[in-house]
């Protein structure tokens, strides 16, 4: 026949009977949550609670436990500080530890990166899954350092959580590192030349900085259509950069034939690693025919064997500094010499200035 079970128990502190009065149906059974929570390590306690069946027949029980203190400790103190001490970024340094349940009873944990701090400083440990040690059982626990990008001092703890426990967190060890990185810029990213006369050079110039902390070799590579017939140049076209230092570099744009429609190029500034770090940097010009009317003729007439001079005004209307390279050849006849410019290299025209060349 059907039974009825109650008991009058209050709790303690210590223990707590979960069970309101219920009725055990014939043939079956009834299980009784019983929550030990044991407040002082090492000590014994021992509590007897009666049940009452069908509210006149009592049943006591003596329960009995001991609190054990919870000891997930390291193998070896030496553990207590993992210290990576400098990586380069787009290298992975890896480290190990092993942690013993030196407690009477199972322990059940979970690893944890508390806000994700570690994964934000690119540590990443495993197992990353809840972990259960008998008394005595150790586990390794491996960590990974992988830095991609700089990464500054940090110092960071790897906490385990008990199971039953969610509140507390149980120090690990303690995790400490830090990541040198090439960080190579190029400015401005899109270099442009607008229009260029045929046989003229027009310059413009950049920088490459390097905000990191290692230095690195550069090189440009120049796309093909750059290389032909010296269309393109960068000045260094490599060398090395230091942490911290910026260089100036000179683009050269020097059209040899008139383009029907402005050129658009990539070259691309390689930093040796690692990691190798690849930077792109557009190019656009046009080269353009000298148009007739722009053409004012300069005449001599001088005894042959004999010198004349005459002087060409170069005037620049522009708010910007002027460089003017003069270019000079003989038409007819052909592979003759009879002319000579100075300067023979370039000519500075100050904004709203003026240059003068003169024509031997």
């Amino acid at each position: 026949q059907d039974c009825t079970i109650a008991t009058d128990f209050a709790g303690v502190d210590h223990l707590q009977v979960l069970l309101h009065q219920s009725t055990i149906p014939a043939n079956d059974s009834l299980s009784v949550p019983i929550v030990f929570s044991p407040k002082e390590p090492n000590k014994t306690y021992r509590e007897r609670v009666v049940f009452v069946l069908n509210e006149h027949t009592p049943m006591a029980v003596t329960l009995s436990g001991k609190g054990c203190p919870l000891r997930l400790e390291l193998s070896s103190s030496d553990m207590a500080l993992i210290d990576f001490g400098g990586v380069l970024a787009g290298q992975r340094a890896s480290r190990s530890v092993k942690v013993v349940n030196r407690s009477e009873r199972r322990v059940a944990f979970s690893l944890e990166d508390s806000s994700h701090r570690l994964k934000d400083h690119a540590v990443t440990f495993f197992p990353d899954m809840p972990i259960s040690l008998r008394p005595r059982d150790m586990q390794q626990i491996d960590i990974s350092f992988a830095p991609t990008s700089k990464v500054p001092p940090f110092r960071l703890p790897l906490v385990a959580v008990p199971e039953n426990l969610p509140s507390t967190s149980l120090p690990v060890t303690t995790i400490a590192g830090k990541s040198y990185a090439t960080e190579v810029r190029f400015t401005p990213q899109t270099v442009g030349f607008g229009a260029v006369i045929v046989n003229s050079r027009a310059v413009r110039h950049g920088r490459l900085h390097n905000g990191g902390d290692v230095g690195s070799k550069f090189r440009f590579v120049l796309p093909q259509r750059g290389r032909e017939n010296g269309l393109l140049g960068f000045s260094p076209m490599e060398g090395y950069l230091a942490p911290q230092e910026d260089i100036a570099i000179e683009i050269a744009f020097h059209p040899k034939t008139a383009h029907p429609r402005e050129l658009s190029l990539e070259v691309q500034c390689i930093i040796e690693g690692p990691p190798t770090i690849q930077l792109t940097i557009g190019v656009t010009g046009k080269g353009l025919s000298l148009a007739e009317e722009s053409v004012k003729p300069l005449s001599f007439a001088t005894p042959v064997r004999t010198e004349k001079k005459e002087t060409v005004k170069v005037p620049n209307p522009t708010a910007t500094p002027w460089t003017v390279t003069p270019v000079i050849r003989t038409d007819e006849p052909k592979a003759q010499v009879y002319w000579a410019v100075s300067p023979t290299d370039t000519l500075s025209i100050p904004p709203s200035g003026e240059g003068v060349l003169t024509v031997t």
